[in-house]
């Protein structure tokens, strides 16, 4: 069985139900994942996402000020010590609402659905358990 589709103009899709041969290539896999981070990009981006927030950049500023000894009104780490703790929390937080992100869509891409396919060289139609992940276009649920 096979649909056809009409793209407005750039041409015709047809997409074939995967009874007799999977779709090739072209379409994206169904795995979900709404995670905003890799392992290597959460240390920058987060530190990056904290620093727009104002009140952060305005203790950054006053640090850095701190630092100076000839405007220096105390000591340096008064300010840097309780400025890098608000990030590391907040950083912390960031990576926790993240590792929550990816559990969930482990859990959603795991979760099982019956497919309907057809045996090969056989007009008989059976039912398997597969994986939301393992889905093509085309399958019919």
């Amino acid at each position: 069985m096979q649909e056809r589709h009409d793209l407005g103009g750039n041409g015709v899709r047809t997409v074939t139900m995967n009874w007799q041969t999977p779709n090739a290539g072209g379409y994206p896999s169904n795995k979900i994942s709404t995670t905003r981070y890799s392992w290597y990009s959460i240390f920058p981006i987060s530190l990056l996402i904290q620093f727009t927030k104002v009140s952060n950049t305005f203790y950054a500023i006053g640090a850095i000020l701190q630092s100076i000894p000839a405007i220096s009104t105390n000591d340096p780490l008064a300010t840097i010590i309780p400025l890098a703790y608000v990030i590391a929390v907040g950083m912390l937080k960031e990576f926790l609402a993240d590792y929550k992100r990816y559990k969930m869509d482990k859990q959603t891409n795991r979760r099982p659905v019956t497919l309907l396919t057809r045996e090969p060289h056989s007009p008989a139609f059976v039912t398997r358990e597969v994986r939301t992940e393992q889905l093509q276009v085309g399958d019919v649920v």
